[in-house]
Parts: C-alpha cells; sequence; structure tokens
C-alpha cells in the first residue's frame, strides 16, 4: 500500500528532489482495535522543506511516521545501535542532515503496536530504560556538528528539539520521580556532555522542571551542586512529602 501511494505521487511532485516521506499513523491494540491516529498538519501532494517541516512539531517525529531515502543513509555511512531500544531516535535524527525536502502522504499508512508487556514504551519498562536514553544522546552529543550540518537552521531547530526533549526526560527520571534504575554518573556523563556541545541546549534544558512555588529550577541547582543531595533538595522534598500527608 506504501509503494501504491508513492507511485500515485508520481507527477503531483519532483520525487527526485524528496528525500523523505511523512505519512499518518494509527495506534491499535493486540486486538486490532484503533486507540489513537495522528495526523499532520503538511501541505500535501507537493514537496516542502525542512524549517517547514520542524515548525509542524510539537515534538519529534516517531519512527512510523516517516520513511527516508536510501541513499541517505549510505551517504552519511549510517549504522544504528543494536540491542538496546529507543533506536528509533536515531532513525528519526541522523539522516534528516542530508534532507532536502519532504512529501506528506495524508493517509493511515502504519499501524502501530501497542499494549504487549515488553514493549519498551510499556512505563513499567521505560523507567528501566532511561539510561539508555542518556547514552544514545551523549553519542547524539558527540555527533552533534554532524547531526545539524552546515548552515541549515531547521534541521539544528529540529535536532535540538529532539535532544533537549529526551535530555529533559533523563532530568525528569532522575531529579524530580527519583529513578532506582538510572545512575548518577549517566546523568552527569549527560550533563556535562550538553554543556561542552551547545549553550543553546543548556538554555533550553535549565527551565524542563520548575517548582513555581519556591522558584526553585531543579536541573539548574544539579548542575551546580552535581548531585541532589542539596539542602534545597531535601527541603524541596520534604514539602512535597508533608503536601501528600495532610492530603
Amino acid at each position: 500500500a506504501y509503494i501504491d501511494e508513492l507511485s500515485k505521487a508520481q507527477g503531483k511532485a519532483d520525487l527526485e528532489e524528496i528525500d523523505a516521506v511523512v505519512s499518518d499513523y494509527s495506534i491499535v491494540d493486540e486486538s486490532g482495535v484503533v486507540s489513537s491516529s495522528k495526523k499532520y498538519p503538511y501541505p500535501t501532494e507537493k514537496a516542502f522543506p525542512v524549517d517547514e517541516f520542524q515548525r509542524a512539531l510539537s515534538f519529534h517525529i516517531l519512527h512510523q511516521g516517516i520513511a527516508f531515502r536510501r541513499t541517505i543513509f549510505d551517504s552519511i555511512n549510517y549504522k544504528q545501535s543494536e540491542g538496546c531500544p529507543y533506536t528509533d531516535l536515531e532513525w528519526v535524527t541522523y539522516p534528516m542532515c542530508k534532507v532536502r525536502n519532504l512529501y506528506y502522504l495524508n493517509r493511515s499508512v502504519y499501524r502501530y503496536l501497542v499494549g504487549r508487556a515488553d514493549q519498551s514504551v510499556n512505563p513499567a519498562n521505560m523507567a528501566k530504560g532511561v539510561g539508555v536514553i542518556a547514552k544514545l544522546m551523549c553519542c547524539m552529543l558527540s555527533d552533534y556538528d554532524a547531526l545539524v550540518g552546515t548552515g541549515r537552521k531547521g534541521v539544528k531547530e529540529y535536532v535540538d528539539k529532539v535532544i533537549a526533549a529526551q535530555v529533559g526526560l533523563v532530568y525528569r527520571s532522575f531529579l524530580l520521580e527519583k529513578n532506582p534504575h538510572l545512575k548518577l554518573a549517566d546523568v552527569l556523563t549527560l550533563s556535562d556532555a550538553v554543556s561542552k556541545t551547545s549553550t543553546q541546549l543548556v538554555e533550553m534544558t535549565d527551565y524542563v522542571l520548575h517548582s513555581h512555588i519556591f522558584d526553585f529550577h531543579y536541573v539548574r541547582e544539579f548542575r551546580r551542586a552535581r548531585t541532589r543531595k542539596t539542602l534545597k533538595f531535601a527541603l524541596l522534598d520534604a514539602y512535597s512529602w508533608l503536601r501528600k500527608t495532610v492530603g
């Protein structure tokens, strides 16, 4: 069906100028019931640039919503990490440095199955896998210059959006949720990688966790102290405990 849709696109756009195809998708459970559908607000039946692509995304696009021209992977010598979850973060990020234009198929092509106990997106497994996300982000940060390309504003903004969101997830898991599966050393390594790579990413992640009551920035305090064991964190924890106890 996907190939058929691409064939129909012939004549509506110059496919030789298109390096990625975005398409809608549905999320289904194991019984085949559709729980939700994703549609994108892109122009139909014509090519559009990367700048327009990234502006319409509040987060990053998921792997089930995009396909890339095969030659792109060859040109960047793409090698996806193996033996670990969440590598779709690499899939939707690394090829973007070479994408010129995209094309939108406003059809639900992919049916994304969720609900299995062993899936990485299962909340119980997510808690255990945040450390993997931290390591993947460290790899992306080490490849940052290649990821954002040269003078490609839309690509840089997209990559920053992906990295900042995932780094924020790691900070939230460690600082707010106190995830026992996440090691301090891994969070510090990631935090240092962000600081060394981009001042803009530091600013973007500085404000992801903020207590408006005390005007307290979790990430800023953690970066300063390089630990969660500070008086400010202890006082905030005590206040949170008291609120839950009192009701």
